[in-house]
């Protein structure tokens, strides 16, 4: 596999868990 399809992979799961998180904090504020 290329690197830097992993690392792009990689970024895009980051940004989905750093938004899953943020809406639950903003939900259970």
């Amino acid at each position: 596999m290329d690197p830097s399809m992993i690392l792009d992979k990689l970024f895009w799961l980051i940004a989905i868990a750093v938004t899953c998180l943020n809406a639950g904090i903003f939900r259970f504020k």
